[in-house]
């Protein structure tokens, strides 16, 4: 359903699970049969579309697969192309999604990596000190987790081997098993850098929970980790430049302002030789004569 809404400027689709549009939705909007008409069957919602569309070539964005600590999971997404983004800082859980990616992920491509189009979540927090950066942590995303997310069983996502009951819903608890590194510029940097050499990590999805933090201890936060801590471990950040779709790559009106003077200038010409009034307008700096009717 993503893909067809993506690929497709109106869309359909009834599988065992899912259905759209549903059956049976009235639909009279005169805009849509107007701009859409496929989408309209005597005045029944027949196909959806996403308006406005995306700006980038379909082919191109990648369909990400978030909060999972499921192998079943990691292997649909490996089948499908998609990147998953691991919800678990747990060793022996991480491996067994990573694993679980690998081995159908070689299907597609015989030369992936262990660990290739994974990406980790993971909530980073850096200050001066160790305490500084637990004590800002602990109030944003550890307020957050602690008193939301624990409710919905996100505290699953740290289950150690062999344990039993409720698990600790603590910041600490967080810290210590490894889905919080907080702490300096060195402490972060040696975490991080051993989280990434560990999983051969191909992308990290900081979780920035604001809460109740301090918002401009947070901000510095990303300074720090930006300017400090990813130097300091060798990773450069770099921006990819996104691939538009071939109509949003071909040149408008807009990008030929003086062939449209032409055009209207032409036009203009053509009135007035049947005696039409005229008077002058100017726009964008050009003197260009319009007509009154």
């Amino acid at each position: 359903m993503i893909w067809g809404l993506l690929n497709n400027t109106t869309f359909s689709y009834k599988g065992k699970h899912w259905q759209v549009p549903p059956d049976n939705i009235r639909w009279d909007h005169p805009k849509t049969k107007m701009l859409a008409p496929d989408m309209v069957e005597n005045d029944i919602l027949k196909k959806i579309g996403i308006a406005p569309n995306t700006l980038q070539d379909p082919k191109t964005i990648e369909l990400m697969v978030p909060f999972t600590l499921s192998p079943n999971t990691m292997r649909w997404a490996a089948g499908e192309g998609a990147m998953p983004i691991v919800f678990t800082p747990i060793d022996h859980i991480l491996r067994s999604c990573l694993d679980a990616y690998h081995n159908e992920a070689l299907k597609r491509d015989p030369k992936i990596k262990w660990g290739e189009n994974v990406g980790h979540f993971r909530d980073i927090v850096v200050a001066d000190t160790d305490e500084e950066a637990f004590a800002i942590g602990e109030q944003a995303l550890g307020y957050i987790w602690t008193g939301w997310h624990d409710h919905f069983g996100f505290n699953e996502a740290l289950r150690l081997p062999g344990e039993t009951g409720p698990i600790p819903n603590t910041y600490r608890t967080m810290v210590d098993r490894g889905y919080a590194i907080a702490g300096s510029v060195d402490t972060v940097a040696r975490k991080l850098e051993d989280a990434i050499k560990t999983y051969n990590m191909d992308v990290l999805v900081p979780w920035i929970g604001v809460g109740p933090g301090p918002v401009d201890k947070l901000l510095r936060s990303n300074e720090l980790l930006v300017e400090k801590v990813l130097p300091k471990i060798g990773v450069k950040l770099e921006q990819r430049k996104p691939v538009l779709r071939k109509e949003m790559r071909e040149e408008t009106w807009r990008n030929r302002p003086f062939e449209t003077t032409k055009i209207i200038k032409h036009a203009v010409r053509q009135f007035l030789c049947a005696g039409h009034k005229k008077h002058r307008w100017t726009e964008i700096g050009r003197e260009l004569t319009v007509l009154s009717v």
